[in-house]
């Protein structure tokens, strides 16, 4: 117990009984205040409380402006879709032209008919073909010769 000189001189003088009371009593002060040290101040927990509370309000923020983000995402996902499928029509308009004139360079087909057409997979489940046609080479009809899957 760092008690200073002045205080253990005047003990010195004091009756034994006394004495044993008053150090009793010094000893229990001495721990109330390191009690007190280890507990918060009133102003402390304000200052917390303040800080937590903007906290709060920050975190607050912060979610919506996430959930603004995730709308804006779904939007630009639903935008970018619809840019994705445009581009691939006007890939297969571009094949539609582009296509009896390479095969009957490159093959020596000569083409009859090229569309679009959807085939059931399973039941109820379909798929588009994107280009699908006929075509004759050195006289000969092939069916369904070309099919090609653009998206």
């Amino acid at each position: 117990m760092p008690y200073n000189v002045k205080i253990i001189r005047l003990l010195e003088k004091v009756e034994p009984t006394i004495k044993e009371v008053l150090i009793e009593i010094l000893a229990e002060i001495e721990r109330q205040r390191k009690q007190w040290e280890e507990t918060v101040t009133k102003t402390e927990f304000n200052e917390l409380k303040g800080i937590v509370s903007e906290l709060a309000q920050a975190q607050k923020r912060t979610e919506e402006e996430l959930r603004k983000l995730i709308i804006e995402h779904r939007k630009t996902r639903q935008e970018l879709g619809a840019l994705s499928h445009t581009v691939g029509y006007v890939l297969e308009d571009r094949a539609y032209e582009g296509l009896p004139y390479l095969l009957k360079r490159d093959f020596g087909i000569e083409v009859e008919e090229l569309k679009r057409e959807y085939v059931e997979i399973s039941p109820n489940r379909y798929e588009e073909i994107n280009i699908i046609g006929k075509g004759k080479r050195d006289g000969i009809l092939y069916g369904y010769l070309v099919i090609v899957s653009l998206s």
